[in-house]
């Protein structure tokens, strides 16, 4: 940012999509496997998805089974 000064950079986290046109957004980066075809998009790595909890939050809420479950979670 100090070599363009005029440039502004925010960052946001959004779960969902987002209209990035009528948002304004010009550059975002997305985890996703359904890429939208819409977009010009270029693929900068892969990723793993892991969900971790505590034991003791396991022990207070129990293991869910089904990944639909993790709506009952907190």
């Amino acid at each position: 940012l100090q070599r363009y000064p005029k440039i502004q950079l925010k960052l946001r986290a959004a779960d969902g999509e987002i209209d990035l046109f009528r948002q304004g957004i010009d550059v975002a980066f997305k985890l996703t496997d359904k890429p939208d075809e819409n977009l010009v998009l270029k693929e900068i790595s892969k990723t793993n998805l892991v969900l971790c909890a505590s034991p003791d939050y396991l022990a207070q809420r129990g293991m869910p089974e089904h990944p639909t479950q993790l709506e009952q979670h907190d």
